[in-house]
């Protein structure tokens, strides 16, 4: 794999870095544009971390499955702290204010973070594979008899041009994943992970956008204040946003490897376009709470199924995975900013009914995807 412009590792600790500095920035500062800027700068820190984090596992894995299981495993940790920071903000900000909360929930978690990625070496993945390889050479003619169907023209020596020879003199070769569609297997990419994130994180202010909808008709909107959130309704949000997210994931961790992405992902783009439909029924808070926690869950196997996605170099080929990966994750964050938008600017319904219309529109890119994955 070709090592981009800027190298992961240092890319990953200038993201955390950052992070720590624009955090204390927002909690010191006084006004609203300010504070507007510090939140933007945190949030490049987001997206230069969430790219470099993937290329990393990809590139340091012994394997493709132990890739997976690191990918999996990480996804279900960032959603646990998402949900982990929601539940407590509930009980502490009050009584801490947000600016002490904001410091002391954020900072001292990204310190290990950094530490992780100063102390613990990187792997080269083909120097620990020869590695390995030169402890065994009773390996080599069980690994040629599982590659001699390979044709020849999908097949390179291992380790750049340096040749592998096994005790009869015979040369042992290694894959390598060499995509030719990449640019179409980009836009489907970038369409898979931006269309589920105007699922996943609109659906974290259309929440909210709804429950205040609901109270201000439950009142008729004549008293003051009738369309603010309230009392429990803020934990409820909390556990959605965060328990159900974090089911979700398990959910896919343990599902994911066991049925194909024909069967599973078709199934969950149908599941979240029929919720979104279910919304525009009114069909009052309780149900619209477990519609919006079913969506969470159903959001969540999907995302994970996007993370695996962004990290797979037989999806994105192992010398172009660093490039095209991070395109389809940064078109992924513009869905983010569109589900945002919607629920934000738009009147609740209206924003469920658009993003029902787009649930609609990832039934089929899941379909163009099938045959690839």
């Amino acid at each position: 794999m070709k090592p981009p412009v800027l190298c992961v590792d240092t890319t990953a600790s200038a993201s955390l870095y950052a992070s720590i500095v624009f955090n204390i920035f927002s909690a010191l500062i006084h006004n609203y544009p300010t504070l507007l800027l510090s939140r933007a700068l945190i949030g490049i820190c987001v997206g230069l971390n969430g790219n470099v984090a993937k290329l990393l596992m990809s590139e340091g894995a012994s394997s493709p499955r132990v890739s997976k299981q690191a990918v999996s495993i990480t996804s279900i940790v960032f959603t646990l702290g998402a949900g982990w920071v929601a539940v407590v903000g509930y009980f502490l900000i009050e009584p801490m204010g947000w600016r002490i909360f904001l410091v002391s929930t954020s900072i001292p978690l990204i310190i290990p973070c950094i530490a992780l990625v100063h102390f613990c070496s990187r792997f080269d993945r083909e120097n620990l594979i020869m590695e390995n390889l030169s402890h065994a050479p009773e390996l080599f003619s069980s690994i040629k008899q599982k590659i001699d169907h390979i044709p020849q023209a999908d097949v390179i020596a291992f380790h750049k041009d340096k040749k592998i020879e096994d005790d009869d003199e015979n040369t042992v070769l290694i894959r390598k994943e060499e995509i030719t569609d990449l640019t179409s297997r980009t836009i489907k990419a970038s369409l898979f992970g931006a269309i589920n994130f105007v699922q996943g994180h609109g659906s974290i202010l259309l929440l909210p956008s709804l429950i205040s909808y609901g109270n201000e008709q439950g009142t008729g909107g004549d008293q003051e204040c009738a369309g603010l959130i309230h009392g429990t309704q803020y934990l409820i949000i909390a556990l959605i946003s965060g328990g159900a997210n974090t089911f979700g994931r398990i959910c896919g961790f343990i599902l994911i490897p066991r049925l194909p992405f024909k069967i599973l992902q078709p199934i969950l783009a149908v599941l979240l376009a029929s919720c979104y439909g279910f919304l525009l029924l009114n069909t009052g808070p309780i149900w619209m709470e477990i519609i919006m926690a079913i969506i969470k869950i159903g959001y969540s196997m999907m995302v994970l199924e996007g993370w695996l996605l962004m990290a797979d170099t037989t999806y994105f080929g192992t010398e172009t995975i660093d490039r095209y990966s991070a395109i389809a994750i940064a078109n992924a964050y513009v869905g983010s900013t569109l589900g945002t938008a919607l629920a934000i600017f738009l009147e609740p319904h209206t924003a469920v009914l658009c993003t029902c219309v787009i649930s609609v529109v990832q039934i089929l890119v899941v379909w163009s995807m099938m045959k690839i994955r």
